[in-house]
């Protein structure tokens, strides 16, 4: 199953209108993120079992994540290149990293690899796109920081619609 753990993401007003100027410049081109669905993703594992997710949630240290916040920065996208398929703000990675390194107590699971890049996703694109111009309007945003609540291990079904989400497992923080 394709999955990820995420911490639920509610947009504060900068990441809201930063999310309508995109859809703005690219139109129906841009599968905006819902808000109920908006999420940080720390942790994103492509195909694994219910067994194996199920033994990577009994391996976590939550307790890495309780009274922390997290901050979400400047406008980048996926893949790496010219041009973009899926657009994301950056997530202060310093402090996810160092988070992450704590998450899981017995040192089987660990982070996911060079390419991973902690994130909030904004949209993704039907076609890709050049968001160079973007990404420079963008790269130095004051969003204040958000307090850590909870933490979910989410299932993601992708589909022509755009992902699907579903809650494997969560844990409140406060």
């Amino acid at each position: 199953m394709r999955c990820f753990i995420a911490i639920p993401y509610k947009p504060d007003p900068v990441v809201r209108d930063i999310m309508k100027v995109v859809e703005e410049k690219y139109g129906k081109n841009a599968k905006m993120a819902r808000a109920e669905d908006m999420h940080i993703t720390i942790e994103f594992f492509e195909d694994i079992t219910e067994d194996r997710a199920s033994d990577i949630w009994d391996s976590m240290n939550v307790k890495a994540f309780m009274n922390s916040a997290i901050s979400v920065m400047g406008i980048s996208h996926f893949p790496e290149g010219k041009k973009a398929r899926v657009l994301v703000m950056a997530v202060n990675g310093n402090k996810i990293l160092d988070m992450n390194q704590e998450l899981f107590q017995n040192g089987r699971h660990r982070w996911n690899g060079n390419n991973f890049k902690p994130h909030l996703t904004i949209c993704r694109f039907r076609t890709p796109v050049y968001v160079s111009d973007l990404e420079k309007m963008y790269e130095y945003v004051d969003i204040p920081q958000a307090p850590v609540r909870e933490i979910v291990f989410m299932k993601s079904v992708l589909s022509s619609e755009g992902p699907s989400y579903s809650i494997f497992r969560k844990t409140q923080l406060i």
